[in-house]
């Protein structure tokens, strides 16, 4: 397959001749993209002011897509939004933190079962406010979530297939329906006496819950505990998760 796609003959065992333009369709123009990562307000000069950005890419014709990596705080800045202008008719797709989505429903239909007993015991996660086809797509600028697809070849565009959907209503009416289970909801809630005053340290992160490897879900092992403000303890540390957490 690699000689047909460079364009050479190939010939069989039986003898035959294989020729590119048999098996292959016509060759699609290639198509340039960008990927950007600014993590820091210290690399933003060096990107805006590189001379590589400035002169060659605004030379071309048409660039499609830029893919940006860049936290929310920094892609919003005047400097960076100022420079994103400068791609006229290129289509903006934003995968940093601002994106949500939804990972597993499985996961998700749990924690609202338990926060029916514990509400402050088992918060909301931040993906239970995201709903299917909640992406912006406005103008020039596209903001994703989990599992959505944007096609650049052979065919442009979005693929929200993938997208899962969930619903707190499905989920109440699944609990109702089972005999005795409100009543017994009603009277854990009742035991379960939340502290006057609650302490704000220290506070538990699960970086990775996916034991020595890491799974599509889930990471390996790491608990960040900060015992007071912008003091850390990584505790059950799995492989590389220092080096991710520095980054």
């Amino acid at each position: 397959m690699g000689q047909l796609k460079a364009g050479r003959e190939i010939k069989l065992v039986d003898g035959r001749v294989v020729r590119p333009e048999e098996v292959m369709g016509p060759a699609a123009p290639l198509q340039k993209c960008l990927v950007i990562e600014c993590p820091d307000q210290r690399y933003l000069e060096a990107l805006t002011t590189s001379k590589t950005l400035c002169e060659d890419l605004w030379s071309q014709p048409h660039l499609p897509h830029v893919f940006h990596f860049t936290p929310d705080r920094i892609l919003t800045s005047e400097a960076y939004t100022k420079w994103m202008n400068q791609f006229s008719q290129t289509k903006h797709v934003l995968v940093n933190d601002t994106g949500g989505g939804i990972s597993s429903l499985d996961v998700l239909s749990y924690t609202s079962k338990l926060q029916m007993m514990a509400p402050s015991l088992f918060p909301s996660l931040c993906e239970q406010h995201v709903l299917k086809n909640s992406f912006c797509d406005n103008n020039n600028v596209l903001e994703t979530v989990s599992a959505l697809k944007f096609h650049i070849r052979p065919k442009k565009g979005l693929d929200s297939s993938l997208v899962l959907d969930f619903s707190q209503e499905s989920v109440t009416s699944e609990v109702k329906s089972i005999e005795g289970v409100t009543e017994i909801i009603v009277g854990a809630a009742k035991e379960m006496v939340e502290e006057p005053s609650k302490p704000k340290f220290p506070q538990v992160t699960f970086l990775g819950t996916g034991a020595s490897v890491p799974s599509k879900y889930r990471n390996v092992s790491g608990i960040l505990v900060e015992i007071v403000k912008e003091h850390f303890i990584l505790m059950d540390c799995g492989e590389g998760k220092v080096p991710s957490k520095q980054q």
